[in-house]
This record gives C-alpha cells, structure tokens and sequence, in this order.
C-alpha cells in the first residue's frame, strides 16, 4: 500500500509547488504526519483540494485491487464473504464497483458497513485464519496515535465530552473479562488519556447504544461493557417507540432501574438524528410535547434532542427526503426523492415549519429556565414509576427530600403517555400529608388563574385528570 501511495504521488506531483517528492516510500512514511498529509493533500485551509486529491488517491488504490476495510456491527463480528447479489454492488461516479459484504454466518443485527474501518487494535489469531482477535495482544502504537489525535482534538475545539458512535461494539465472546486492564476499550483510553494529559477531569463519554438484549449488538450485557469502558451516559432507545406504547413505557421503566443502579446513565433520547427518517414518523406524530416535558424535569436523566425537533413537521405520509436527516448520509440517484427511494434532488436540508409544536414546546422551555435553576441536581424520588407492565399510562415523580434543605423549592411532575384517553382521577401516594399541590404549568395550555389547590385526604393527593399526551407541574406549598 505505501508503494502504491509513493506511485500516486509520483504521477500527480506534491500539493503544493514548491515541496519536491520523497526519494522512496520508506522516506514518505517517516515524515511528520501533519508535513506527510501537507505534501500529499496540500494545506489543511484548502478543503476542496485536500478532498479532491484524497478521493483521487482512493480512485488510484482502488484500480490497483486495494480499498478500506469494512466495518461490522453486531454478533458474531466476523466471517466476510462478498455479497453474491450483484444489485447490491454500487458503481460510482468514476466508473468503480464497490460490492457489498455479508457475514457467513449472520444473526438479528450483524451487519457489515463497508468502508468503515480505520485502526487495528489488536493481533490476530493465526493469521486470521478463523476472523478471531487475539485480545491479549494489542497495539500500543496504534492506541498511541488515536489517542493523541482525540487529545488534539479536544484541545483545539475546547469539548466537553466525546460521543462515541457504536460504542456497543463488543467483540470479545465472553463478554467483559474478569480483568478490565488499559487495553480493553479504545474510547475508554481516549477518555482517561485525555483526562491525564489535559487535566480534565471533567472531560465526559456519551456512548451511542441502544441497550438491547445480550449477545445482540454485543457479546454479553450491553451495560456490563459500557461500565468497563466508562461510559458516563449512554443513548438508549426510547425514540424508536410512540409515546406511550408498551416498548415505551418498559423500556422508560427499565432505564429508570437502571439509572438507580448502574454506573452509566441511560438517557431519556426524544429524537437522534438517525431516527429523522421517513420509515420511523409514526413515532413523531403525536406525544412531542411530554416527550419534551419528561426530558426536561427528570433532573437526575440525562436526555438528548437533535435539531429540528421544535419544528418538525407532522408526517403522516413520507414526504421528500430534503426533509429528513437521516437521507443525507446517501448519495443516491433516482427518479423519486420520495421514500422508498433514498434519494434527493437537492443538498440543502428543508427545515420544517411547524408554529404550533414551536410555540408549546417554547412555553415548556420557559416555563424549565424558571424552575429548573432551584432543583437541578435534584436526584429523582418517584411517586409513581413508568408501568412495566405497560398497563398505566402515568408516571409522577419529584425531588428525593434527603438533598433537600429546609426551605428549598420542591415541584410535582406528573404525566399521561396515554396518547388516546384520559387519565381519569389517580391517587399520589408517599407525599407529606402536610403539602398542598398548586397547579403552574400544564404542556395542554395556560393554568387557570387561582387554581384549586390540592389537599391531602388523608390516604393521598387525588389528581381528578390528566389530558391524552399532558404533562403538568405543581408546586409543592404548605397550609
């Protein structure tokens, strides 16, 4: 492969005028990196060149018979075969076939993403020979590298944390060793590194998983591994469901549990980015507003909103895939921009325009700045969790009192993730008897001016009704 590169370059001269070329390969290989690039693809400024020159490059590897290693997602990782079906192959627009791949021997969620691979972690057994990992033999150099190139990242952008894209993955059979050593998780490595040598401590990892059953995306529990790779909060799959449906409030439930429980924290995700597609609008079309609403108040959840939630259209049929994020990770070409077709007649995103969903979902935010500033690192005391049996729509919760200090604000939340019919009246048990609830916020519309305020009777607060979809706030006050 370096030959290869050394012969492009060759032919097409250095980026830049006045750089001349290496004597061989091995000349090229040991130049500083940021120089090797500089001399290969020209300066780091000149975005249009630097691209055109890299896909030149990929165009030249490629007529030699190379191209980059594909990526798997999902057990059992390995057993490549190239995927017999010619419709599957892809020609682009330099004339090149670029085939699919499939794994022999491929389970619910084996996939493989071609070209997706980028470092070699670790040896191999035998020569590959079986497509198995030898884990007790990593690369440092390797982990050097990816590591120290996070860190200048990090420190030229000045983030936070890092967001980990597949971070499931999991490839060891056993699942996660009894021994959890350095070498175990490469995100893992770059969020202690960067910690070290930045002196940020405070540097975090949001890991993109979906917290399904074992031995699915990943071998073993999927939050036995993101613990052992120190995972702070991980993404969950509470947006691929509607609001209110038994995946909803199961999974809500089971994350609740978890989040009591476990080191890394499952979030309350309303939307992803992936999840903007025209195959998922049924999740959207309603229940916007206490999706919101619960990601807001449960102080102690992490939550996650990509862009355009506010605004999202109401999709019941697809519409052009302008309008969807997700159909700007393809470059297809087709008679339709209509789903099942992928592709697009433009390259400029069309935001929606939905007023209505913007100006509830503005309320509930200004409604969250005033009230949240008081009860921010509330820890969750829940009156009534999400169903596991999926046989109640309602959920309330409040402010754990052990964190509270005489005199501290205290809120209700509670909600209905029924979609369809009302609440009717319910009981809030474990609140003092001695608290008056007084309605401030409903996610239906304004509070009535004085509200009745809700008194103890003595076994609970009795709640008289909460709308399809509502989310409301009392405040907590005292006779």
């Amino acid at each position: 492969v370096e030959q290869e590169v050394y012969d492009w370059l060759v032919s097409v001269g250095p980026a830049n005028g006045g750089d001349s070329v290496p004597n061989d390969p091995a000349e090229l290989m040991q130049m500083n990196e940021a120089r090797r690039l500089a001399v290969l693809f020209g300066a780091p400024g000149d975005l249009t060149r630097r691209t055109n020159r890299r896909v030149d490059l990929i165009v030249h590897l490629k007529r030699q018979g190379l191209e980059p290693v594909p990526a798997t997602m999902g057990v059992p990782f390995r057993g490549l075969a190239v995927d017999p079906d010619r419709d599957h192959t892809v020609v682009d627009d330099h004339g090149l076939h670029w085939p699919d791949y499939v794994i022999t021997k491929p389970e619910l969620m084996s996939r493989v993403f071609s070209p997706l691979a980028r470092f070699k972690l670790y040896e191999r057994v035998d020569d590959n020979r079986d497509w198995e990992i030898d884990f007790s033999r990593p690369r440092p150099h390797v982990w050097d590298y990816v590591c120290d190139h996070y860190a200048d990242t990090q420190h030229t952008g000045n983030f936070d944390f890092m967001r980990g894209d597949m971070s499931h993955v999991q490839m060891r059979p056993t699942g996660v060793p009894q021994v959890v050593d350095e070498w175990y998780d490469i995100l893992a490595a770059v969020k202690v590194h960067i910690q070290e040598t930045a002196e940020a401590t405070w540097f975090g990892y949001f890991a993109e998983t979906f917290l399904p059953a074992r031995d699915v995306f990943q071998f073993g529990e999927e939050l036995d591994h993101l613990e052992a790779s120190l995972a702070d909060a991980t993404l969950g799959d509470l947006q691929s469901t509607v609001v209110g449906s038994r995946d909803f409030l199961t999974r809500f439930r089971r994350y609740a549990d978890d989040l009591a429980s476990r080191r890394t924290a499952p979030a309350f995700t309303v939307i992803t980015a992936d999840k903007d597609d025209p195959r998922f609008d049924e999740f959207y079309r309603a229940g916007n507003e206490v999706r919101m609403f619960t990601a807001m108040f449960l102080t102690d959840m992490p939550s996650y909103t990509a862009l355009g939630f506010e605004i999202r259209d109401v999709h019941d049929e697809p519409v052009e895939n302008e309008r969807y994020t997700k159909l700007f990770v393809f470059r297809e070409h087709g008679d339709s921009n209509v789903y099942p077709s992928k592709a697009r007649f433009g390259n400029e995103f069309v935001w929606g325009e939905n007023g209505e969903l913007f100006e509830r979902l503005t309320r509930l935010r200004t409604y969250a700045e005033k009230v949240l500033p008081a009860i921010g690192g509330a820890v969750t005391e829940w009156l009534m969790a999400p169903d596991a049996t999926a046989l109640r729509g309602i959920a309330a919760w409040t402010q754990r009192q052990v964190e509270r200090s005489p005199g501290d604000a205290q809120y209700v939340f509670v909600a209905n993730y029924d979609l369809e019919r009302d609440s009717g009246y319910f009981g809030l048990p474990a609140l003092d008897p001695a608290a008056v609830l007084v309605a401030e916020f409903s996610t239906d519309g304004p509070i009535p001016e004085d509200p009745e305020p809700i008194r103890h009777n003595g076994f609970f607060h009795r709640i008289e009704n909460l709308e399809p979809g509502e989310g409301r706030v009392y405040r907590v006050a005292t006779d």
